[in-house]
C-alpha cells in the first residue's frame, strides 16, 4: 500500500513541477473525450448529443477544482469510459428497442438519506432467492465492449488502487469491492447526471447537478435496467439519491417497489461530510472542505424537501419507510416487514440467510468511524432547525 502511495505522490509531484515549468497535461475537451470514447466503444454516433451539457459541466468543474495529477488522469479515464458506455447504449437501443420498456419484474429500489443504512439494507434484500443485485464491476461498465470481457479484472484493479492511495479507513465508511452490490447511481454516469461524480471535488458540477432536469437520465436508466434484466430474476437496486427524484423514478418505473430509509440528519451529515472529504483528498491537494460541507448540506436539505413533495402526490403504499434505528435493532424483522408491505414471499430459507448475513457483517466489522458536526464547522442547533420538519416526522 505504501509503495503505491509513494508512486502516487511522485506522479503528483512530477505533475506539479511540470506545471511550474509551464508544461501541462492536455486539457479535457468535449471533442477530445468524445474521440477517445468512440475509439474505446468501436462506434461513434452520439445521436442527439444530450450528454454534452453535463459533460461541459464536468469538464469546467475539473478545470476549476485544483485537481492533482492523479485527479486529472482519473477524470480523463472516467469520462472516456462512461461516454463509451453511452455510445454502446445508443447502439443497443437501436438493436434491441424492447429494452426501453425496462425490466420485466418490478425492481426493488432502496433510497433515502446517504449514511442512513441504505447499503446494509440493500445487501440484505440482495439475499432474496430471485434477487439480481448488480455488482460494482457491472455497474461501472454495464455494457461490455468487443473482445475478452475484462470488466471484473479492471474494476478489481481500480479498487486496489483506491485503497492503496487513501490514508483513511474507507472500508469503515463505505465498503466497496468489485464483486459486491453497489449504487446504481453508477448507471447514470453515462447520462452525465450522477451523484457518483461527487467522489471527486467537482464543486461547480454539483451546483449544475442540483438544478438539472432528471427526466431524460431516468429514461436512459430504464433502458439500462432493461438491458441488464434476466429472466425470472428481480433487480435489487440502491441509490440514496433516488429519494430526491421520486417523480422521475416513478414516471419511468411506475411499478417499482421503493424502500426509503430515514436517519436523523444530525448523524447523517457529519458521516456524509467525512466520507466526501476523505475521497476528495485522493484527487486534490487543496480540498475546499467548507464548500463541500455547504454543498452537502444544501443537497440533503433539498432531498428531504423534494422527497416530501413527491411523496405527498403518491399513493401511500408506493414507498415503504424504514427508520435507521429499527434497521439496526432488528434487520431481519425490517426485511420481513418490507416483504409484507409489497406482498412478497418471505420464506424460512430467506430468514436463515439473513440471520447468517447479519452475524457475519457487524456494524464495526471494519473498524470505528467517528465523526462530529463540529469538526466540519457546523452547529447542531442550526442543523436541527434546518431539518426540523423532517426530524419531527422520521428521526
Amino acid at each position: 500500500m505504501s509503495v503505491l502511495r509513494g508512486i502516487s505522490a511522485a506522479i503528483n509531484g512530477i505533475g506539479g513541477a511540470a506545471g511550474r515549468l509551464g508544461l501541462q497535461l492536455p486539457r479535457l475537451s468535449i471533442a477530445g473525450v468524445e474521440r477517445a470514447a468512440a475509439r474505446r466503444a468501436g462506434v461513434d454516433d452520439f445521436a442527439d448529443g444530450a450528454h454534452r451539457e453535463g459533460l461541459a459541466a464536468l469538464i469546467e468543474a475539473a478545470d476549476s477544482s485544483a485537481l492533482n495529477t492523479i485527479g486529472r488522469l482519473h477524470m480523463a479515464s472516467l469520462l472516456t469510459q462512461v461516454l463509451a458506455t453511452r455510445l454502446r447504449l445508443i447502439q443497443a437501443r437501436r438493436d434491441r428497442p424492447a429494452i426501453d420498456r425496462g425490466p420485466a419484474l418490478p425492481p426493488i429500489l432502496v433510497c433515502g438519506l446517504p449514511r442512513s443504512g441504505t447499503t446494509f439494507l440493500h445487501r440484505l434484500l440482495a439475499e432474496r432467492e430471485d434477487a439480481r443485485p448488480l455488482p460494482l464491476w457491472e455497474l461501472m461498465e454495464p455494457i461490455p465492449g468487443p473482445g475478452p470481457d475484462r470488466r471484473l479484472a479492471e474494476a478489481e484493479a481500480r479498487m486496489r488502487r483506491l485503497a492503496a492511495l487513501s490514508t483513511a479507513n474507507l472500508d469503515a465508511q463505505h465498503l466497496m469491492r468489485a464483486e459486491l452490490p453497489d449504487e446504481c447511481g453508477h448507471l447514470f454516469k453515462c447520462t452525465m447526471y450522477s451523484s457518483i461524480f461527487w467522489q471527486a471535488p467537482l464543486y461547480s458540477y454539483l451546483e449544475w447537478y442540483l438544478g438539472a432536469d432528471t427526466r431524460a437520465p431516468y429514461r436512459d436508466y430504464r433502458a439500462l435496467l432493461g438491458l441488464l434484466d434476466r429472466p425470472g430474476r428481480r433487480l435489487v437496486l440502491k441509490d440514496p439519491f433516488h429519494a430526491r427524484h421520486l417523480s422521475s423514478l416513478f414516471a419511468v418505473l411506475p411499478e417499482a417497489l421503493v424502500v426509503q430509509t430515514h436517519r436523523d440528519p444530525l448523524e447523517v451529515l457529519p458521516s456524509f461530510h467525512k466520507l466526501t472529504t476523505s475521497v476528495h483528498r485522493l484527487f486534490t491537494a487543496r480540498p475546499d472542505t467548507a464548500r463541500a460541507v455547504e454543498l452537502n448540506t444544501r443537497w440533503l436539505a433539498d432531498l428531504v424537501e423534494r422527497s416530501a413533495a413527491d411523496r405527498a402526490a403518491l399513493p401511500e403504499r408506493r414507498v415503504c419507510d424504514v427508520r435507521y434505528r429499527d434497521l439496526v435493532a432488528d434487520p431481519v424483522g425490517v426485511v420481513a416487514r418490507i416483504h409484507a408491505a409489497f406482498d412478497l414471499e418471505f420464506s424460512p430459507a430467506l430468514a436463515a440467510r439473513l440471520e447468517r448475513f447479519v452475524a457475519a457483517n457487524g456494524q464495526r466489522k471494519y473498524g470505528a468511524n467517528p465523526y462530529t458536526l463540529e469538526q466540519f464547522g457546523q452547529r447542531r442547533e442550526a442543523i436541527a432547525e434546518r431539518f426540523a420538519t423532517y426530524r419531527a416526522t422520521f428521526a
